[in-house]
């Protein structure tokens, strides 16, 4: 299979991938699907927010919607100053977006790390191994428990108007 791999990589399928891509993107990107694109994203994470159900997986939602925004953006609006303005909080410093997708980002990860922990092949290690297992769970959970808190505290008074 190293062999196969090796062959199909050395024909650049990522730049073949991306000659497909761009021929099929418009030369212009109109200012008015950028203006819904985002109009449309706020409302998905404006609506989680306002219903209150800050479930882990509608919590993923919004690092997902935010992280379209501020990374498709950043391609679309050169400048960061522009792209703070017209997309996220304006009174908000330069980091907010950045931080908050960062809290998000280990919010995920420990919500991964525990879904691991309750996989099926935990099953069959040894009593001593589950056990190790089990205290490493346990603190994942609690840190899991402090991080939703702060992060649903954040949340409840973002506004992405």
């Amino acid at each position: 299979l190293k062999l196969e791999l090796l062959h199909i990589l050395s024909e650049n399928p990522v730049a073949e991938s991306k000659k497909k891509t761009d021929a099929s993107l418009p030369e212009d990107l109109l200012k008015e699907a950028v203006t819904s694109f985002i109009k449309k994203e706020k409302a998905s994470v404006n609506a989680i927010i306002s219903s209150r159900n800050f479930s882990d997986e509608n919590i993923h939602a919004i690092r997902k919607i935010i992280k379209d925004l501020y990374y498709n953006l950043k391609i679309v609006i050169n400048t960061e100053k522009s792209l703070r303005a017209q997309t996220i909080r304006k009174e908000k410093d330069e980091q907010y977006i950045p931080t908050l997708l960062h809290k998000l980002g280990i919010f995920q990860d420990v919500c991964t790390s525990l879904s691991l922990l309750n996989s099926f092949f935990l099953i069959q290690l040894n009593t001593y191994n589950r056990k190790i297992l089990d205290q490493i769970k346990k603190s994942w959970v609690r840190e899991k428990k402090t991080i939703k808190l702060n992060l649903v505290k954040q949340l409840k008074v973002m506004d992405l108007s």
